[in-house]
Order: C-alpha cells, then sequence, then structure tokens
C-alpha cells in the first residue's frame, strides 16, 4: 500500500504561510535538465579517466603490437570525448539559462568552459545556500579537532571531493595570474602556510566568490574575494 498522500488543502494553506513568514533558504532541485547535464559531464569524465588509464597502460608496453592497440584505443577516446564536449557546448549555448550562468561563472580568475559546466551540474547548491553551507557541502570548511583545552589543528573533511577536485584546479590558475587570489596566496605563503594548505584557503576563497556571484547575478570582482574566510 502506498503511505503517501496528497496533502490537504490545509496542508498546504499552513506550508504556504509558514514559507511567507520564516523565508527558508531556497534549495535548488535535481530538476531534469540538471539531471542532463550531470550525465553528459559525468560521462565525458568517465571517458577522460578511460583515457588516464589506456596512457598509463602505454607507458608500461613495451611490444609494438601492444602497444598499437593501447594508441589506437586512446585514440577512439580522444574523438569519443571531443564529440561529446561539442554536443555538451552546443546544448547548454542552445539554453538561455544555463549558457548565462555559465557565462557568470567564467568571468572568475581560474573559472573556464568545463570548470563551469561541472560547477553548474555537481553543485547546483551554488549561490542557493549560504557561505557555510555551501563550504561544508564541497568540503572546504575547517573543522577543529579540540578536545577540553587542547587545540588541534584545523582540517577539512568529508563534501563532494569531485567539485573540490575542480576548484583546487582552478585556483591553481588562479594563483598564477594577478590579482587579489593570487596576492591572498602569497601572503599566506609569507606568513609561513604550507603550499597546499594556502592552496585549500584559496579555493574555499573561490569557492565563496562564486556562491556570492551566483546569489547576486553579478560578475567576478575583486571585491567578491574579500568576503571573511
Amino acid at each position: 500500500m502506498d503511505c503517501w498522500r496528497k496533502p490537504t488543502r490545509s496542508t498546504r494553506t499552513y506550508l504556504a504561510l509558514f514559507g511567507t513568514r520564516m523565508r527558508p533558504p531556497l534549495r535548488a532541485w535535481p530538476e531534469s535538465e540538471r539531471l542532463q547535464l550531470a550525465a553528459w559531464v559525468a560521462r565525458a569524465q568517465q571517458l577522460i579517466v578511460e583515457r588516464a588509464t589506456e596512457r598509463t597502460r602505454l607507458q608500461q608496453a613495451s611490444e609494438p603490437a601492444l602497444r598499437k592497440s593501447v594508441e589506437r584505443v586512446i585514440a577512439f577516446l580522444g574523438k569519443e570525448i571531443a564529440r561529446l564536449e561539442k554536443q555538451l557546448t552546443a546544448w547548454v549555448a542552445a539554453s538561455e539559462t544555463w549558457s548565462e550562468q555559465a557565462a557568470l561563472l567564467r568571468t572568475a580568475p581560474g573559472v573556464g568552459g568545463k570548470t563551469a559546466l561541472r560547477l553548474l551540474a555537481q553543485l547546483p547548491e551554488l549561490g542557493h545556500v549560504n557561505r557555510r553551507q555551501i563550504a561544508a557541502l564541497v568540503g572546504v570548511a575547517p573543522f577543529a579537532s579540540d578536545s577540553g583545552k587542547w587545540r588541534g589543528r584545523r582540517s577539512i573533511r568529508g563534501g563532494r571531493a569531485g567539485v573540490r577536485a575542480i576548484l583546487y584546479l582552478a585556483s591553481w590558475s588562479a594563483v598564477r595570474a594577478a590579482g587579489a587570489l593570487k596576492t591572498f596566496y602569497q601572503r599566506l605563503l609569507a606568513a609561513g602556510k604550507p603550499k597546499q594548505v594556502a592552496l585549500i584557503a584559496v579555493a574555499r576563497k573561490l569557492l565563496l566568490a562564486l556562491n556570492e556571484m551566483m546569489r547576486s547575478g553579478q560578475p567576478w570582482r575583486s571585491a567578491n574575494v574579500a568576503i571573511p574566510a
């Protein structure tokens, strides 16, 4: 027996009143278009991983016939990846909503077309939750390891590893270009922070700025990265 029942009119009225008075934060639901985008992006990533595996096999292969077999597979995967990315780009360009959001994200340093699409596909909450929630979702929020008077090192854990990897790559690009993120990164290094720790801090700063950009609909400006860390 199906235990789900259609809400009564009084229940719907109560929920509407609750939403009006309490104003809960907006949540991005996995609508069909976003699921389709996520599926395309996931497929492209699967093929990229397969190609990387085949390239490793190529380095290990010594027999000429075996190398040719691996090279054929690598060539095929390269063509299929290019075909998928071309179709994905065309599909996004045909959607006013997706193309505008992708263009907005690309105004940020280190964020290219592929990075923007993966963020849209794998982080639908971007722009819909507050700064602490988005940092926790991705796994770049520092957690304390304290006990009584003892204070342990802050660390990050959990979250979406795929999105975090995207942000790391974007951050590496951002700190190589002139701008507020590079200045922030260099300041952390000068203060004695390890490179990996400094990069995580940059990734978190970039994420918070992207979240604010999506919330406000405003493109990147240096002022965006002034969000408290």
